[in-house]
């Protein structure tokens, strides 16, 4: 690890080097359902690098956080100030998505159910971040179809616990390789310690909104998520899998961590769709199974968070509205996410 260019060397906790490992684990099994978005896990590696020390990759990725232009995506809504801090930070991740319909014995997902569906895919990102706002770019590549292996993981998981298998999985969505660009950003708008008279129990709160880009999926997000506790981390909770940057620390701070923490945290977000490739079926492969997708989709998370030294547990729940036109009800899971931080 290396000090930021043209920076001392760090000289206490907060401004040394950041790194973390960090999984994270979807399922609606949580919900007490098994169907829909049914399951997904990330394995994710950040760390932070002096930029002079980067690849061509991540330099490419860098520059699409747009964060050295003020005329980038990095300034929409809030502008970075001119004399603050910024630290970049980079990472890799690995993803699987699974997707199933109600009907469990049908040999194929019944007229107006969601198709089988798989995802496995790789992203690297690039992140810019000061003290109140950080612009993250990732490029994921992956694929549909039976090497994604959704279909052995999901037997794997169902003989570990005794349920009763799917019967459909041959007709999934056929392979196709999947390129996207993802971007986010995060803008805190509140933080304060000033609150029912303790210095320690604090609250923050930051609007997060982004685009998505490729044949996986293309659409666009933007919802608020607030946290109430005692000594805030200043790593995100990362309440969902999602398209945008695995979880990490968000904002440059001078100042050195408490040894625990302990939250609540809520949120909203409102998704604006144009393609997913898990409804609307590839676009380069003919299917025969696919479903019309909402152009609106809304959801509500909430969870806690606990933290101590370098451990991190959150848990959290998500309602979503109907994705596709003929979806009967909302759909409803649960989230782990155990990371460890260095």
């Amino acid at each position: 690890m290396h000090a930021l260019a043209g920076e001392p060397a760090a000289s206490n906790p907060a401004d040394a080097p950041q790194a973390s490992w960090s999984f994270q684990l979807d399922n609606d099994l949580f919900a007490g359902t098994d169907t829909n978005y049914t399951n997904g896990w990330r394995l994710s590696h950040t760390w932070s690098q002096d930029k002079s020390k980067i690849n061509d990759l991540q330099q490419g990725l860098f520059d699409a956080t747009g964060a050295e232009n003020s005329d980038s995506f990095f300034d929409f809504l809030s502008p970075r100030k001119s004399n603050s801090r910024l630290e970049w930070d980079f990472g890799y991740s690995i993803t699987q998505l699974m997707f199933t319909p109600t009907d469990r014995d049908a040999p194929k997902a019944p007229v107006g159910e969601r198709p089988y569906a798989g995802w496995l895919g790789l992203m690297l990102t690039a992140h810019a971040k000061d003290r109140d706002s950080i612009s993250s770019a990732g490029l994921a590549i992956g694929w549909t179809g039976e090497h994604s292996l959704a279909h052995a993981a999901q037997d794997f998981t169902h003989d570990l616990r005794d349920i009763e298998p799917f019967d459909g999985w041959d007709s999934q969505y056929p392979t196709e390789i999947t390129l996207n660009l993802h971007l986010d950003r995060k803008w805190r708008f509140l933080e304060t310690r000033e609150t029912l008279g303790s210095d320690d129990l604090q609250i923050d709160a930051h609007l997060d909104y982004g685009l998505a880009l490729g044949n996986f999926r293309t659409g666009a997000y933007l919802g608020p998520l607030a946290r109430l506790g005692f000594n805030l981390p200043a790593t995100y909770p990362a309440p969902r899998i999602d398209g945008s940057a695995p979880s990490h620390k968000l904002f440059v701070s001078d100042a050195p961590e408490a040894s625990w923490s302990a939250y609540l945290f809520g949120g909203a977000r409102g998704h604006g769709v144009l393609h997913d490739i898990t409804l609307d079926g590839p676009l380069f492969r003919d299917t025969d199974h696919a479903v019309d997708s909402r152009p609106w989709v809304y959801e509500f998370v909430y969870g806690f968070g606990l933290r101590w030294e370098a451990l991190d547990l959150i848990y959290s729940f998500t309602v979503r509205s109907d994705q596709f036109e003929s979806q009967d009800d909302n759909h409803r899971f649960g989230s782990l996410l155990f990371r460890f931080n260095y």
